[in-house]
């Protein structure tokens, strides 16, 4: 019985995946689906700055660095950090996870709107912040959090399809604020923007920083 329970999660979720992609996809005519377009567009909603190209992987991975210290430091993490963890996530399929509906439904998804918010406003196109986003979760469950846990196939799936529809909205949204609104919809980059000189804007410097 579990195991048809984790089937039916895993077909839902593939199916709320589709779903994101034919949302977005609605959007544009079929005269827009080219690799310019799609993957790499320089013509950003009026509204928002155009940020370069290489900010937003650096911002959301510093993100993720203070994300799993936290987890670490208030005990939310499964494990410890350790090395067989890690090698584990690689030698054994992932899992569906049993964590909390808000850190499944509600976290996940806003960290997938922050990595695709951040990759439109690169240019970097709706379907190539889709990949965008979906990379970055990839890269969470299996180079950082997997540290501490075995990565989780629902998040992956639910960061990706939701945290898209979020960013694209987001997007659109910030796009038709004044900028002293822009807190509303994106605080943490604006927070950011604030503490740190404007070309460090686009990026959380822990311990490095690409000029």
């Amino acid at each position: 019985m579990l195991l048809m329970n984790n089937q039916m999660k895993a077909f839902f979720l593939s199916l709320l995946l589709l779903l994101s992609l034919i949302i977005h996809a609605q959007n544009y005519s079929l005269n827009s689906f080219n690799s310019t377009s799609m993957l790499f567009s320089n013509q950003p909603i009026t509204g928002i700055d155009k940020t370069p190209w290489y900010k937003p992987p650096v911002y959301i991975m510093s993100i993720m660095g203070v994300n799993l210290g936290f987890l670490v430091v208030s005990g939310m993490a499964d494990d410890k950090i350790r090395f067989s963890n890690f090698k584990r996530a690689f030698n054994s399929a992932p899992v569906f996870d049993d964590d909390a509906f808000w850190i499944n439904y509600i976290s996940h998804p806003l960290m997938g709107s922050e990595s695709y918010l951040r990759g439109r406003e690169a240019g970097y196109g709706w379907f190539g912040s889709f990949l965008f986003s979906s990379g970055m979760s990839l890269t969470w469950e299996y180079l950082i959090e997997s540290w501490t846990e075995q990565p989780s196939i629902n998040d992956m799936l639910v960061t990706s399809s939701i945290g898209s529809l979020m960013g694209e909205l987001r997007y659109r949204a910030k796009a038709k604020m004044k900028p002293e609104y822009h807190w509303f919809i994106d605080p943490i980059n604006t927070l950011v923007i604030r503490i740190c000189p404007k070309q460090k804007a686009a990026s959380i410097s822990l311990s490095f920083y690409l000029p």
